[in-house]
């Protein structure tokens, strides 16, 4: 299956789920792939910012979880240098961008 395909399929489960907004994130040190900028412009998705927020109900459980160790919490001050860390190695930025 393609990217395309696959972004195909996400805005159509997005649209069947009645979600106002679908948002893509492209890594900035990557380009976008073939058809990808015309693909969104076609389904009115405008240009945000490079931030994908996630959300679901704390009280519906996800289906299909599979077990694991990793927790979300919530953040503060004092976690914003594991933070930047871990922004910063996600998207390749060098060190002294902290």
């Amino acid at each position: 299956m393609t990217d395309l395909e696959h972004m195909t399929r996400t805005a159509e489960h997005t649209e069947a789920a009645a979600l106002a907004d679908l948002m893509v994130s492209v890594p900035p040190a990557t380009s976008a792939p073939d058809g990808l900028t015309g693909w969104l412009e076609s389904r009115n998705v405008r240009r945000h910012n490079r931030w994908v927020r996630l959300w679901h109900p704390v009280d519906t459980p996800l289906k299909d979880t599979p077990q694991t160790d990793l927790r979300v919490t919530e953040i503060g001050p004092a976690d914003a240098d594991e933070f930047a860390r871990v922004v910063r190695d996600a998207y390749g930025f060098p060190p002294e961008v902290d």
